[in-house]
């Protein structure tokens, strides 16, 4: 349990018994890192629960006012002119692209690795059908106990030089 959950509870003559049970009726998960204003709101809890309120109505509280808060935000966006208003999208437009660029890189990797799973899928597939093909197991069988009833296909046409490296490819 975080410390610092404790350490609030303790100032505020909480049991520590109970926090999971304010983390819960605050919708929170019992993490081991809480913003700032999640604090603050369990902090409050904790002030009205030493004060004599219930569990629920200390919760019920909180979340009426996180509530009213946000209703506030929403109607204080109307009052903005329009020269913040500008300035405020262009800073989102911006911070939108940062986040793009920066996860390229990793939307390359994640597509490269799920073209390679592909590939091993489609190549894995193709084996088990031929296998399944008697004609093919037929001739295979022929080319493994040296038989002459003519060349297999697959021993000898199929071959492709797509999966395989190339023998007069120079590195230099």
């Amino acid at each position: 349990m975080n410390n610092t959950l404790k350490e609030i509870a303790a100032k505020y003559s909480v049991a520590e018994e109970i926090i999971p049970e304010i983390l819960s009726g605050m919708k929170l998960k019992d993490s081991q890192r809480y913003s700032k204003s999640q604090l603050e709101g369990f902090e409050k809890v904790c002030t009205w629960l030493q004060a004599g309120k219930s569990m629920e109505q200390a919760i019920k509280t909180l979340l009426d006012e996180a509530k009213t808060n946000r209703e506030e935000k929403i109607t204080n966006t109307s009052s903005i002119n329009p020269e913040e208003l500008d300035g405020f999208i262009l800073n989102q437009a911006e911070q939108a692209a940062d986040k793009t660029l920066f996860s390229l890189p990793q939307i390359a990797i994640e597509e490269h690795y799920r073209l390679k799973a592909l590939f091993v899928q489609r190549y894995r597939q193709r084996i088990a059908e031929r296998l399944q093909d008697p004609e093919f197991r037929q001739q295979f069988e022929s080319a493994i106990e040296g038989q002459e009833l003519g060349k297999p296909k697959l021993l000898n046409s199929t071959t492709s030089s797509i999966a395989l490296p190339s023998s007069s490819s120079s590195s230099s």
